[in-house]
């Protein structure tokens, strides 16, 4: 798993992508040598998409990534197909939205709802790139890992699936349901806003919820809901 972010650049960015290209190029060449025949590949059901120009976007999508950890996954998805067609090796490729919930990491940098449910607990500042009007599509957890069941159940390879809610909200929307939730107001630091940022990305669900009857149990509220519960 790589740890590159949206707005890594330079030396430290350098060293991530050149790690992970090889170490999969390696791991798929490891697989052809013992017969291992199948892999599944997170990648990103946001950053691969990247300023194409639609809001909401199918597995179809073009792919322009504005950002490096976009281009990763995306180049190792390649990788992966490629790999595919040169050897026996099936692959499912599952492009989630953003996950939330339960043991995710709430003082890490990744992961904008559990981040504030974090610095609410903390009763910390929370620092905001832009105007809090960028949308993206969130999944509470259980449901992205039913999905990826159901792909599996349903004997899926050889495909790309988008996983999400099919749903988007703003950060200030998601913001605003966290301080409803938790019955505190946030402190907000609002920055200057960043080139490597996508302003609206949803995922297109059809195909998975056509081919593999993926239905999405839990509303983000809801899931917002489970979440703080749990950190209390």
């Amino acid at each position: 798993m790589t740890t590159l972010l949206p707005n890594s650049v330079g030396d430290e960015a350098r060293e991530e992508i050149k790690k992970n290209i090889e170490l999969n190029e390696k791991l798929l060449n490891m697989m052809n040598s013992y017969e291992v025949k199948k892999i599944i590949y997170f990648s990103s059901g946001g950053t691969v998409y990247g300023d194409n120009g639609k809001t909401r976007n199918s597995e179809n999508s073009k792919t322009v990534p504005i950002n490096l950890y976009g281009w990763l996954k995306l180049s190792i998805e390649n990788l992966i197909i490629t790999y595919s067609k040169m050897t026996e090796v099936e692959y499912l490729i599952i492009r989630p939205s953003n996950p939330f919930g339960k043991y995710q990491n709430i003082r890490g940098k990744q992961g904008l709802i559990s981040v504030i449910l974090g610095k609410i607990l903390d009763d910390e500042y929370i620092e905001i790139w832009g105007k809090g009007d960028i949308i993206r599509d969130y999944i509470y957890i259980d449901d992205l890992c039913n999905g990826v069941v159901n792909l599996l159940m349903s004997n899926k390879w050889n495909e790309i699936y988008n996983i999400g809610s099919g749903k988007g909200y703003s950060v200030n929307q998601i913001i605003k349901i966290c301080e409803d939730i938790t019955d505190k107001k946030l402190k907000i630091i609002y920055k200057d806003a960043r080139k490597v940022d996508v302003k609206k990305n949803i995922l297109d669900i059809k195909k998975i919820k056509t081919e593999c009857n993926f239905i999405v149990n839990t509303s983000v509220k809801d899931g917002i809901k489970k979440t703080f519960e749990f950190l209390k």
